[in-house]
């Protein structure tokens, strides 16, 4: 296929970050692949991304700016599924307004899909700290098992400005709306479970990924901790029957180290509430963990007692 004549669609939410969002729009209009529509959506913004947009259409009729209708949730997912629903390109790119991509991001990663015959193509990134001015450079990665069992157990790193998508495999599912954390982890779990064989790994950074000072990645709140337990949940629940026993020890002690940050943090009720829905195929352990960390928070509230106690627990799953 002629890489100058498959119409790529860029998508991205944006909220208050007209700043930000003009230098992201920037990187994209310098990519070398130029056959691409950019689908801007508004998810109810205050500041003046609305004029930069209305002027940037004028001069570019490639970009498209919509505001997130009532119909779907306020929120990047329902902006992001919203995007998609008007979307017209045979493959789609994901992308956050704060991120910039390499001049060759689109044509690398297309390069690599249509090359190796797949459906999606997942590459690297580059993450620039605003705390300390230091840029941290993309790691090689290799697959263990399948994109699938590497990527819910944290072996395998993507999130969507990484992932390079033929749009037909993105038929019949969308992006959770009611999620407030691990939004992205949980559509991906989805996706790489359907087509776990059908994607290539592309090892070159093509992004540089911005990690601001005020980062809401960094921010914890009891609905954002719930929300990234559900998550973990809704793939436990998911996992295939012949699933590996290794694989769902690693789940179990991912939602316990997530379940950790309601610890340390004193979110009572979350903690107690999914300290009883921990996902388990061993009665008898899961007995156990509920006893000794339901009985350890209330200690330390009144004892010298470290919260590095929890993580004894632990050891049940390694």
């Amino acid at each position: 296929m002629n890489s100058e004549k498959a119409l790529i669609s860029i998508i991205i939410p944006t909220f208050n970050r007209v700043i930000q969002l003009e230098e992201t729009l920037k990187s994209i209009i310098s990519q070398t692949y130029t056959n691409w529509e950019c689908l801007v959506v508004d998810d109810g913004s205050t500041d003046n991304t609305s004029v930069i947009m209305n002027k940037l259409l004028k001069q570019d009729t490639r970009f498209q700016y919509y505001q997130r209708p009532e119909t779907h949730l306020k929120g990047g997912n329902g902006a992001r599924n919203y995007g998609f629903i008007n979307s017209k390109g045979d493959y789609i790119q994901w992308f956050d307004s704060d991120d910039i991509m390499y001049p060759n991001f689109l044509e690398a990663q297309f390069q690599n899909l249509v090359k190796n015959k797949a459906v999606f193509s997942l590459c690297l990134y580059d993450l620039y700290s605003e705390n300390t001015g230091e840029v941290s450079k993309g790691y090689p990665q290799t697959l263990k098992d399948s994109f699938y069992l590497d990527y819910i157990t944290r072996r395998l790193s993507a999130n969507l400005p990484t992932m390079f998508f033929k749009k037909s495999a993105l038929e019949g599912i969308s992006l959770n709306e009611h999620l407030l954390k691990s939004q992205e982890y949980e559509f991906l779990q989805r996706f790489f479970r359907l087509h776990q064989h059908e994607g290539v790994l592309l090892n070159k950074s093509l992004l540089k990924v911005i990690r601001h000072k005020d980062s809401i990645t960094e921010q914890h709140s009891p609905d954002k901790i719930a929300s990234a337990l559900d998550a973990l949940l809704i793939t436990y629940s998911e996992l295939p029957k012949d699933c590996p026993v290794y694989i769902r020890k690693e789940l179990i002690l991912l939602y316990l180290k997530t379940l950790y940050l309601a610890f340390t943090n004193r979110m009572t009720v979350v903690y107690y509430k999914y300290l009883l829905k921990i996902p388990s195929f061993q009665i008898f352990k899961k007995f156990i963990v509920i006893c000794y960390l339901g009985m350890l928070y209330g200690t330390v509230k009144v004892l010298p007692i470290g919260n590095w106690h929890y993580k004894y627990i632990y050891n049940l799953y390694h």
